[in-house]
């Protein structure tokens, strides 16, 4: 199986069918019709973008200099780096992920670590701004 069917998946299990990748391509939109990531699949690399909700965006927008910040501690973001989209509200991080180290078992924890990264650096981006 190839990087792209072992996502596809990956995907179907976790949204019971409904997620799979298109052109390279998936918006994980949950029940309540919330978009909370797009991910993008290139070879050798996986990116998934994770937009903060205007809600909890910090006045004035987010800090690139906390993204690069973060990215500087390899501790935090492990193989990962953060950066900023267009948008100034969407937070991308980018993963190497080539092709053959892929198997089904580890994205599981693939999502577990990105989430858990996507969690840290909104409180992060959240904490920073408020005080």
């Amino acid at each position: 199986m190839n990087k792209e069917e072992i996502i596809n998946n990956w995907l179907s299990d976790v949204s019971g069918g409904q997620w799979q990748l298109l052109n390279g391509q998936c918006n994980l939109v949950g029940e309540d019709g919330m978009h909370y990531a797009t991910i993008f699949n290139y070879e050798n690399r996986m990116v998934v973008m994770f937009p903060l909700s205007p809600a909890k965006q910090p006045e004035g927008g987010i800090s690139p200099s906390k993204l690069l910040a973060l990215n500087s501690h390899p501790d935090v973001v492990g193989i990962a780096s953060f950066s900023l989209a267009a948008d100034n509200a969407t937070v991308v991080l980018n993963f190497s992920l080539p092709d053959n180290s892929v198997v089904n078992s580890d994205l599981n924890v693939f999502w577990q670590n990105a989430l858990s990264l996507r969690s840290a650096l909104f409180d992060a981006i959240t904490e920073s701004t408020a005080g």
